[in-house]
């Protein structure tokens, strides 16, 4: 059974994302987690349009995921929703599935350069997400739309023309992407390792966030350490300081660059290797919300 929660009474407007085995109980078993990835662009018109394209020719260049495997929609406010089903990964439920499509949006958002709601993949009751052809407040709808219309409307007064009554939905064509899938798995195995953590309070935050905690300066600072704390000890506590302060990963990056480039490590042996190691724990631990 598949638990659909809905608010303030509009269970056609939106829907629960994700949905669930059964409904969540805190302090209790975790449920499976179903649903398609998605993906919320929200930076107006034409600037959604602009990143809906990017991350689809990422997705067809890097995994093999043509442009006809996915559902478009146009949310007529002034973004795009992108929807990916899981038939294209294999991944038909999971207890860590909204943090395994946060992994990926921090991943899209990186390799991408576009701005995602990452607010959507939350453990929990999920988030509301909006449903195809029910007329919104501002009279428009959320109207599923075809790849070639992501290139053919360039304005927002042409945008809302589209959405101004409801279209017919359809289904993409069926694929499977054998590539994607190996990189999600390997994601969810990274997942299930990091520790379930313990919330700081909003003091702790703002405390960490005014000073910089002389231990953090003494780990990013220091080479001698290496006989006793390998590169990955001290890159997960750097990494859980990052997170806990709210930096993004360019902030977070350029913050411990001394030690990325600089502290000994037998296995990561170029630049390279060391930036690719700290970039992908810094998105897995984002992931899991790990402070």
């Amino acid at each position: 059974r598949i638990w659909q929660p809905v608010k303030s009474g509009a269970c056609m407007m939106f829907q629960s994302y994700p949905l669930f085995e059964f409904p969540p109980d805190e302090g209790k078993e975790e449920p499976l987690r179903y649903g398609p990835f998605i993906v919320d662009i929200d930076t107006g018109i034409p600037e959604s349009l602009d990143s809906a394209q990017r991350i689809v020719s990422w997705f067809e260049n890097t995994f093999d995921v043509p442009t006809v495997a996915w559902k478009y929609y146009f949310s007529g406010g002034k973004g795009v929703h992108l929807e990916l089903p899981e038939s294209v990964f294999g991944i038909y439920g999971h207890k860590l599935l909204p943090s395994l499509y946060k992994r990926l949006a921090l991943e899209i958002q990186a390799e991408c350069s576009v701005v995602l709601d990452i607010s959507l993949y939350c453990n929990g009751t999920g988030r509301p997400f909006r449903q195809p052809n029910i007329q919104r407040e501002n009279g428009l709808y959320k109207v599923q739309i075809e790849y070639n219309d992501l290139f053919e409307i360039e304005t927002l007064e042409e945008y809302n023309q589209f959405c101004c009554e409801p279209k017919d939905l359809f289904q993409p064509e069926p694929f499977y992407s054998i590539t994607l899938h190996n990189v999600l798995s390997e994601m969810l195995k990274e997942l299930e390792t990091i520790p379930k953590p313990t919330p700081i309070t909003e003091d702790q935050q703002k405390k960490l966030s005014e000073k910089t905690p002389p231990c953090v300066n003494f780990m990013r600072n220091r080479k001698d350490l290496a006989g006793s704390c390998t590169f990955n000890d001290i890159a997960i506590q750097l990494t859980a300081f990052g997170i806990s302060t709210g930096m993004d990963e360019e902030r977070f990056i350029s913050g411990i660059q001394d030690f990325i480039e600089n502290y000994p490590s037998t296995s990561l042996k170029t630049q390279k290797a060391r930036y690719d190691n700290v970039r992908n724990r810094f998105r897995s631990m984002s992931a899991a919300n790990y402070s």
